[in-house]
């Protein structure tokens, strides 16, 4: 292989050459989407919604005074629940420009080329070409068309926590605890979305760390998908409508026509129509499948894992804000971790 002559005329091993590479796709995708981010906010085409809202909040929050904006009335928290936004408070001493979350974003994707190389070879841990293969799915992601679309949508929370649950992965598989823990409760405080991909993270550790299903890290991925199911129904039950105390925010009209928690059940038999026509929507499950495509259709050959990019791609399509069912800007990235996942268990 051209690759293996390479690192034999370098005196170079597989595993320095991949890293190499890896590092290489990480420094170069980091700040390509830097300077597309910087190019926007130069030319004063960087959106209000959602780059202003968070640079409002991270300021208010550096001051003292909680996360508020102007764009919505109450707590932050209420309308989504992010309390990772202190990282990025507690550097505003440090540098008080709102390009700072532009640089915290490009890094975070830079970090997610790492965090996922490192998950694959773990996945891939008893194949003799596990540091190759990893190499060739992670190096492409800076430039995914998902990872594209979060450029464009600006900073979200959500890009943040996709490297610390990548790297929650890669510590479970190779059975350090303490920072599989770590990384995972960070994440969850990214936004209250992020239990899914923690979740499938926890269930990919049972499954395949180490060891017996009822001892080890096999037994601590069961316990994180279980954190992030009870997680899920704190937030999103209790904490949220406590915060919000009332409030009504934009976003209550997403799902509203389907009738609220209480419909919910009932809306595909009430409404069924209305729900058959939003889930066959083509534009959110295009962009499923150029996910696949861009991990060469490992999915497909772990049809049961793949189908964990369905859960959140139905929810997306159910929405009636856009472009959330086109799974365009942020909305892409619920799917990055059951797609990797998926691929790395297919190679």
């Amino acid at each position: 292989m051209p690759g293996a002559r390479l690192a034999s005329r370098l005196g170079l091993s597989d595993r320095s050459m991949a890293a190499m590479a890896v590092l290489a796709s990480a420094t170069v995708g980091a700040g390509w989407h830097l300077y597309m981010s910087l190019r926007r906010a130069d030319g004063l085409t960087s959106g209000a919604f959602d780059q202003a809202y968070f640079q409002q909040l991270v300021w208010n929050l550096s001051q003292g005074n909680g996360l508020r904006s102007s764009f919505n009335p109450g707590e932050f928290l209420g309308l989504h629940f992010s309390p990772l936004l202190a990282l990025p408070a507690a550097l505003q001493p440090l540098w008080s420009d709102a390009r700072l979350l532009h640089a915290l974003q490009a890094l975070a994707i830079g970090l997610s080329v790492v965090a996922a190389f490192l998950l694959l070879r773990a996945i891939l841990r008893s194949a003799p070409e596990r540091h190759r293969m990893a190499a060739a799915l992670a190096l492409p992601i800076p430039f995914w068309a998902v990872m594209q679309q979060q450029t464009r949508a600006g900073f979200h929370t959500e890009i943040l926590a996709l490297p610390l649950i990548l790297l929650a992965g890669w510590a479970g598989l190779t059975q350090r605890a303490a920072f599989f823990w770590l990384f995972a409760l960070l994440a969850l405080g990214a936004k209250e979305d992020q239990v899914f991909p923690v979740a499938v993270i926890g269930l990919l550790v049972a499954a395949r760390a180490p060891g017996r299903v009822t001892c080890g890290m096999r037994r601590m991925g069961l316990a994180l998908t279980g954190v992030a199911v009870v997680w899920a129904v704190l937030v999103f039950g209790l904490v949220m409508p406590a915060l919000r105390a009332g409030v009504t925010y934009d976003i209550d009209r997403y799902y509203a026509w389907l009738g609220g928690a209480a419909g919910l059940l009932r809306a595909p038999f009430e409404q069924t129509d209305a729900v058959v026509a939003a889930l066959t929507r083509p534009e959110g499950w295009l962009v499923t499948g150029g996910l696949v495509i861009s991990l060469a259709l490992l999915p497909l050959l772990r049809p049961r894992w793949a189908l964990l990019l369905v859960p959140p791609t139905v929810v997306h399509l159910l929405s009636r804000h856009e472009p959330q069912p086109q799974l365009l800007l942020q909305y892409g990235l619920l799917l990055v971790v059951p797609a990797i996942v998926a691929g790395g268990l297919g190679a």
